[in-house]
């Protein structure tokens, strides 16, 4: 029951008309594109967090990962790369280090993921490229530049 409560809490659920318990909730077009719009400037301030604080040591780790997308095909494992990409973004926040950043994001991720998912095989080498571009600027302490980069990149990804 507090799985479902908070499941609608998040928007990834709708009480069931005249039941107990819930439907997954509906992304309508127009809905999905709100979402995108938010994610794109939340990234965006993070990404520009990233840069502000240059954690060397957050920048390393984030370099492997990209190294290990990178090398996975295109036509790889749909859900490798998805959990990669995943993974990208959550040490991204991490390197942001804005706590309550971070728990708006976690959900509004959740949901956006429907509609990456339907891109990401044409997505996989762009992504990494985009992904690189963003870190650079990160490291390189460029705020301007990542949240640019942050903000195109969720764009680009959510067109396909």
């Amino acid at each position: 029951r507090e799985a479902i409560k908070q499941l609608v809490a998040e928007g990834l659920a709708v009480p069931a008309e005249g039941a107990r318990g819930a439907q997954v909730a509906a992304l309508t077009p127009d809905f999905a594109a709100e979402l995108i719009e938010v994610r794109a400037v939340l990234e965006g301030l993070n990404a520009r967090l990233a840069a502000r604080r240059r954690d060397a040591g957050m920048v390393g780790r984030i370099r492997a990962l990209l190294a290990r997308g990178a090398a996975i095909p295109a036509d790889g494992p749909a859900e490798a790369l998805a959990a990669l990409n995943a993974a990208f973004h959550e040490l991204l926040a991490d390197a942001g280090a804005n706590r309550a950043l971070q728990e708006l994001m976690r959900p509004l991720r959740e949901r956006t993921e429907l509609v990456f998912r339907r891109n990401s095989a044409e997505r996989a080498g762009p992504d990494w490229q985009e992904h690189a571009m963003i870190l650079t600027a990160v490291a390189e302490g460029e705020e301007e530049l990542a949240a640019l980069l942050a903000a195109r990149h969720v764009h680009r990804a959510a067109r396909g």
